[in-house]
């Protein structure tokens, strides 16, 4: 008796930003989300999923895939970072989320937030972190060097969310007026109508 062999082909649907697809070579400019924004239409022309990439975009086999992801950085459960998740979701602005319970925190990333803004704009006093602190480690932060030595190993001091794009701050904590100028949805109040 012998054996036949039947070809099988498979075909797998992949989601068009996977890790597995090939990407295009690098543009020489991809543009900033700001200056994305710039040249976008105003939120009465067009709702704010024109903040993501178009469909246009993502059929185009040649298209640029090297777009600047924001990135937000917090805790889950945080009731403040949940918020800054909710209306980023609601406007469908895509993010990549990097849990500090899970991940911790890169002391580099920490060293380029530092030099954009004070070590006490960057540090939640209000939290039970910060209240669970004693007063010897309270009175031991006293600059940029101590915030980083703190923000590195309790991570949850550290006051959030935070919303980065390739490697620039653009807002710590949550404020929906603050993001909606930010994403540029001004006139609104930071929700869709």
């Amino acid at each position: 008796m012998s054996k036949s062999v039947i070809p099988i082909s498979l075909s797998v649907a992949v989601d068009d930003l996977s890790a597995v697809q090939p990407r295009p070579a690098p543009c020489e400019h991809t543009p900033t989300l700001m200056e994305r924004l710039a040249n976008r239409p105003s939120f009465q022309e067009t709702t704010a999923k024109s903040l993501v990439i178009s469909q246009k975009e993502r059929e185009q086999p040649n298209a640029c895939a090297n777009f600047t992801i924001l990135k937000l950085y917090g805790i889950p459960n945080c009731s403040t970072v949940k918020k800054a998740r909710d209306w980023l979701t609601r406007h469908d602005i895509r993010v990549e989320f990097h849990d500090f319970k899970k991940n911790g925190l890169d002391a580099a990333i920490a060293e380029n937030w530092l030099r954009q803004r004070d070590w006490s704009e960057l540090i939640n006093r209000k939290g039970l972190t910060w209240r669970g602190l004693t007063e010897e480690q309270k009175q031991q932060l006293t600059d940029s060097s101590s915030a980083l030595t703190l923000m590195t190993e309790k991570t949850s001091v550290i006051k959030r969310p935070l919303l980065e794009q390739d490697g620039k701050l653009l807002h710590v904590g949550f404020d929906a007026a603050a993001y909606a100028q930010l994403f540029n949805l001004n006139g609104h109040d930071g929700d869709l109508p």
